[in-house]
């Protein structure tokens, strides 16, 4: 929020110009949100102890999350964005900064009102553009358009004032010692040096054929593994809107009547990349004027005007913050340079870098995806009749033979199968889990209800016939035995005959010679645990074998023999450089991550509570959006930063 305002800001007016005006209004000021929306707010999406952040204000942070997105070209539904957690990383935010909040409040970590003076008297977007004086009724204007009034912009202010003084607080002198971070370096980037000889399987002559009894007691020892699982052959009746809607014809006028009421949404926006100068007077904002159509640089004449210059790039008219630049903006030629424009947000000129022409999707265009939804619709409709057409039949006593003929669809027969949906050769069927669920379920010979399994599909299964598992035989398994068999004989012999080699080398033997009897040669390699985090040929136990061996060890791995030659620690050039950066790297990790743990903390000491459903309520999502699982909470804006 303030970081917006502060764009358009780089004023020196001095505190008297403001202050008297502004400390009245800050005296009638509670402390707290809670002095005011605790009294008038009957439902809290968050409760943090005395704070409660009412409906109305989630809906607006939430709001801001969105267009903060549009601006970045991602034009996302209240759903869509649901459906992908962002509500809830939203909401869970809040709550731990309101919880943060309120705890600091009662440790009495209370900004005074001078500090609040001192914020707001850096904002010239809330003086007057002809007097470039502090102007109230500019000040509850400007609140107003960002749907604020002045007790909750100061009440936040307070907070994020409060905030920063824990912050400056946890980072005034945190830093990780260098030992810790050296040791760290010559732990990672500590070189292992290693020499290797491959044996090939080859030489150890063909496999072993076993015999039955071996055979037998590999079946014994894994009869579990190899019982074949129960299976169920079904008689299957679906009723089908996927299957139903190729059958169908759209109607042309429902067609046309979509089409004019989405052609909006259906066609591409013109986008257009613009340069927006904020402006302290009008005087200032004729002057970049002047100089944009003369053609000097934006940013260049930004700089001269001590502002900072908001890009928007291939963005639509919705995208860009204010609308009056935005109608502005969009109603220049490429290259061309506006006027001073009187924004709901501030002065601003704006400059026109490119023109990205809109394009309207035709009827002829949209015509097959609107088809295809109106078909699925009807689609939808005719299996859902169908299925109740079943049903009556079947509740009259019709059999599900005949219930299906009756509602005018055909039964199948599916299976056998297991419960995992796959065939006797272990082939998935691709049937549903509910599907699965709902005939596992049965005895042997009675029906299902009818289930709908999807928007659109319902079905009903008869489990005909039901087979238990069955045991293994040898000549069924003989050939998955076999090749087992083989496998664990072959390891056996490769581990006994890399054993000998490592045997032959502490006899005194060199490796090379070693190496040479086995028609194999010596590879040298090395690697340090930082290089090991990207390698992929090597196992995680073969790594963890490496590098904790000591200078001269000898060990097997897969089918080699390894001998670790050297261990080195880093050149003092990485040591010198790692340490400075991972330093860094671990003060800045250990910073955020007391930070974000406080806002934590005070969120279960308190005790805060959520309600995500009344949240959704307050942003207008679908009482069916999906909540992802899982999902981690992501920070949200400081209320300096969450209105730009």
């Amino acid at each position: 929020m303030l970081a917006f305002f502060r764009t358009l800001s780089q004023s020196k007016i001095v505190w008297i110009i403001i202050g008297i005006p502004l400390v009245g209004g800050l005296l009638l000021v509670g402390n707290t949100r809670a002095n005011l929306s605790g009294l008038f707010t009957p439902q809290a999406i968050i409760t943090a102890g005395s704070r409660v952040y009412s409906p109305r204000e989630f809906k607006r942070e939430f709001d801001g999350d969105r267009q903060r997105l549009a601006q970045q070209g991602q034009t996302l539904t209240v759903d869509e964005m649901v459906a992908q957690g962002m509500d809830q990383q939203v909401l869970q935010s809040l709550a731990k900064r309101e919880s943060l909040a309120e705890a600091l409040r009662r440790d009495g970590i209370i900004p005074s009102d001078n500090i609040l003076v001192d914020q707001i008297k850096k904002i010239t977007a809330f003086f007057d553009p002809i007097t470039g004086k502090f102007d109230q009724k500019t000040y509850v204007q400007r609140l107003a358009d960002n749907q604020l009034t002045p007790e909750v912009f100061q009440s936040e202010l307070r907070d994020e004032a409060a905030a920063n003084h824990l912050q400056a607080g946890l980072a005034a002198g945190l830093r990780v010692p260098r030992l810790m971070t050296a040791a760290i370096t010559d732990f990672q980037f500590e070189t292992h040096a290693f020499s290797y000889v491959l044996l090939d399987p080859k030489t150890l002559g063909p496999p072993a054929s076993p015999s039955d009894d071996q055979l037998k007691s590999l079946m014994n020892a894994n009869v579990q593994a190899l019982t074949t699982p129960e299976t169920r052959v079904f008689t299957l009746v679906r009723f089908s809107a996927k299957a139903l809607a190729p059958t169908l014809t759209a109607d042309p006028a429902e067609v046309k009547k979509r089409y004019d009421f989405r052609k909006d949404t259906l066609s591409t926006p013109e986008k257009r990349t613009i340069v927006q100068l904020p402006a302290k007077s009008l005087a200032d904002a004729s002057a970049m004027a002047a100089k944009l159509s003369a053609g000097a640089d934006p940013a260049a004449v930004a700089k001269g005007a001590g502002v900072e210059p908001v890009n928007y790039v291939d963005q639509p008219k919705a995208g860009i913050a204010d609308p009056k630049v935005a109608d502005a903006a969009f109603a220049l030629a490429e290259g061309k340079v506006s006027g001073p424009i009187q924004g709901q947000l501030g002065l601003a000129v704006v400059k026109v870098l490119k023109v990205a022409p809109g394009r309207e999707v035709t009827l002829d265009e949209a015509r097959p995806q609107i088809e295809q939804e109106v078909k699925a619709e009807i689609a939808a409709n005719k299996a859902y009749a169908e299925s109740q057409q079943f049903q009556d039949a079947h509740d009259k006593g019709a059999n599900i033979l005949d219930a299906a003929k009756a509602a005018g669809v055909a039964a199948t027969s599916l299976g056998p199968v297991t419960a995992q949906g796959q065939d006797a050769q272990g082939k998935s069927l691709g049937l549903s889990p509910k599907l699965l669920g709902e005939g596992f379920m049965l005895t042997q010979g009675a029906d299902s209800d009818v289930v709908q399994e999807d928007k659109g599909e319902y079905f009903v299964l008869r489990a005909d016939k039901i087979i238990p598992p069955q045991p293994p035989t040898l000549e069924k398994v003989r050939p998955q035995l076999t090749q087992y068999f083989q496998a664990l004989d072959l390891r056996k012999r490769m581990s006994a005959k890399l054993n000998t080699l490592i045997a032959r080398m502490k006899k005194g033997e060199t490796m090379e010679a070693v190496a040479a009897s086995v028609g194999s040669k010596v590879v040298q390699a090395a690697i340090t645990r930082q290089q090991a985090q990207a390698n992929r040929g090597l196992s995680q136990e073969e790594l963890g074998q490496i590098f904790q061996a000591k200078v001269g060890d000898m060990f097997t791995s897969g089918g080699a023999v390894v001998k670790v030659t050297a261990i080195q620690p880093p050149s003092a050039q990485i040591a010198g450089q790692s340490v400075d950066a991972l330093q860094n790297q671990l003060s800045r990790a250990l910073f955020d991550e007391l930070n974000d743990e406080s806002g934590a903390y005070a969120q279960a000491k308190l005790k805060a509570r959520v309600n995500i459903q009344l949240a959704r309520q307050a942003i207008g999502a679908s009482a069916d959006a999906p909540t992802p699982l899982g999902r981690a909470a992501a920070g949200s804006p400081s209320p300096a930063t969450k209105a730009q």
